[in-house]
């Protein structure tokens, strides 16, 4: 501490040995009437320059206002990976930011401004179609990707695609600001959605005559010779409205009876089988027209083998990207193979085994069949519940939906009004005895 002494007589305070930010100040000397309280303000203001230096050396800058926006990225990516998301998934995020990233330069997170987000938006428009795919650019940066683009006309951008391109970027800096309070999204007010309400939607269903060609008798038997999976696929995606993804990863113990209905049980009880979310989740009623045409040999003929899955010739898809394994399902071999097939008869690009699900959807609607019902056959995920409802999370989580889903009986009623217009080939018992014989082509 400083030495304080006043000295009236002549009013004279002087101060001595005075710590100071570089060094000790060794006399003040203040004279006059009121040096006792000059020394005093003195002291004050130099406490409290002091006191607010400490603060700001104690107080360290936010991860935002350092972090640059390549290693930011690099960390959402990684993110991403540890949740076990899909590949594809992954993969879009990598290239919506690493365009943003080539856009608006390698800058600190904090000082990404709106205009930043504007340019990264005006950039997409340049982004080449399947640049990834490119042999070309297939080991290019995204900058010199982009500035590829660039030196060519830019083609207007599908107003999904850029919805998609949207929400990554909205999805990243929400999470960046859920890290640190102090963050505000540059995005916020600036990316915003196209409406799409409006836009015609291709996904149209099969047309009968579509339907007929498909399933054309000789060609078909041509088709799925010795391939249980390409028989009974597309059969299933037509009476069930499930993705061909779920159909190919089914096991024998997914087809049950409860209760005197026979369904399918899409869930997860295997390493391998992936769904898309939780109303994924459920239970389809088989079709009479699938019964008759003896899917249930067909059922039995594969459990006879000991196997347990149902199309056992499918192959798990894993794919290998920077060390990391991904599976990727087992649906993926059926979904070329069908494609190819229906391309050979006249079929025009981008039309696929999804057209399925669009024709199951469209038939029960022509039918009046509410979308709810429709969603508890197709899994898709229902926005709103009637005022009357309950949520009783508890007594839900003792419940076995595979075994006891409550609303089977009722999706058995709504399954009843599908017909596509045609008549389906019968299945022939032993008809796949060779195929089934062959345990060393099976795949677990």
């Amino acid at each position: 501490m400083p030495d304080q002494k006043s000295e009236p007589s002549i009013h004279r305070c002087i101060i001595r040995n005075l710590p100071v930010e570089n060094g000790v100040v060794g006399e003040i000397i203040v004279e006059g009437q009121n040096a006792a309280q000059c020394c005093d303000k003195i002291l004050r203001l130099l406490k409290r320059k002091s006191r607010a230096k400490k603060s700001v050396a104690c107080t360290s800058p936010t991860q935002s206002t350092v972090d640059l926006l390549d290693d930011v990225i690099q960390r959402y990516i990684s993110d991403l990976i540890r949740r076990n998301l899909a590949l594809t998934y992954i993969q879009l995020n990598r290239q919506t930011l690493g365009i943003m990233l080539a856009a608006i330069g390698n800058k600190p997170l904090a000082s990404i401004t709106g205009n930043d987000i504007r340019r990264t938006l005006d950039s997409f428009k340049f982004w080449p179609s399947n640049a990834r795919r490119n042999p070309s650019m297939k080991d290019l940066s995204f900058a010199e990707i982009l500035e590829i683009g660039k030196r060519s006309t830019p083609s207007p951008i599908n107003s999904e695609t850029y919805n998609s391109h949207i929400r990554r970027i909205n999805a990243f800096f929400n999470t960046q600001q859920e890290a640190d309070k102090s963050f505000r999204s540059p995005a916020k007010g600036v990316a915003k959605l196209i409406d799409v309400s409006t836009a015609a939607k291709n996904r149209r269903p099969f047309t009968r005559g579509e339907l007929e060609k498909i399933f054309e008798p000789e060609a078909y038997s041509e088709w799925t010779k010795d391939k249980p999976h390409r028989w009974w696929g597309p059969l299933l995606a037509l009476y069930t409205g499930a993705r061909i993804s779920e159909i190919a990863q089914l096991r024998t113990t997914d087809i049950h009876t409860v209760d005197g209905v026979t369904c399918i049980c899409i869930q997860v009880t295997a390493t391998g089988q992936r769904l898309k979310n939780a109303s994924s989740i459920r239970a389809i009623p088989i079709a009479q027209p699938l019964l008759d045409a003896n899917f249930l040999a067909y059922v039995n003929e594969v459990r006879a083998t000991g196997q347990d899955r149902l199309f056992p010739h499918l192959p798990l898809t894993v794919a290998v990207k920077d060390g990391k394994a991904y599976i990727k399902g087992y649906g993926g071999t059926l979904v070329q193979q069908f494609s190819r097939y229906i391309k050979k008869h006249g079929f025009k690009k981008g039309i696929g085994s999804h057209v399925f699900r669009h024709t199951f959807a469209s038939n029960l609607t022509k039918e009046k069949v509410g979308a709810v019902q429709i969603a508890a056959l197709t899994g898709h995920t229902v926005v709103g519940a009637p005022s009357e409802s309950v949520s009783v999370p508890g007594l839900m989580s003792y419940i076995d939906r595979g075994v006891c889903p409550p609303e089977l009986r009722a999706c058995a009623e709504t399954l009843s009004k599908f017909y596509p217009g045609i008549e389906i080939p019968a299945y022939t018992p032993g008809q796949f005895a060779k195929a089934l014989s062959r345990k060393s082509k099976f795949h677990k």
